[in-house]
């Protein structure tokens, strides 16, 4: 950032087409994924470029996403600078999964200032 302070790099697996929204609009909690019988997502889930993988690795659950929706652009890897004072907030030993309560909230209010991008 900007300011100085010091980040965490993560990344969020996901398809092209919610990657864009995502950077746009920032992580939607109530986001449910087209046939689903669960609920919303609730959450954001990323983790850092190096790891660890508790729920597999950026790249592995953005080409599940693409094989689930093929009509959603492909995989992608939607990585985002993250302060580390509220991604400390969201880690959950190794998947760091902005929740209420856990990060999300200071997540989405900064979200227009941090630096993000989709490989």
């Amino acid at each position: 950032m900007s300011n100085g302070d010091l980040c965490r790099i993560l990344r969020h697996g996901t398809t092209r087409q919610r990657a864009e929204a995502i950077l746009r609009d920032g992580p939607d909690p109530n986001f449910v994924e087209p046939g689903a019988n669960t609920g919303s997502a609730e959450g954001f889930s990323t983790s850092p470029p190096e790891g660890p993988f508790p729920t597999g690795s950026p790249e592995k659950v953005a080409a599940d996403k693409a094989n689930l929706f093929p009509n959603e652009g492909g995989p992608a890897i939607l990585e985002i600078e993250v302060p580390i004072a509220i991604a400390d907030l969201a880690d959950f030993g190794g998947e760091y999964r902005f929740e209420p309560g856990y990060g999300l909230e200071e997540l989405l209010e900064i979200w227009p200032t941090i630096p993000k991008r989709i490989l």
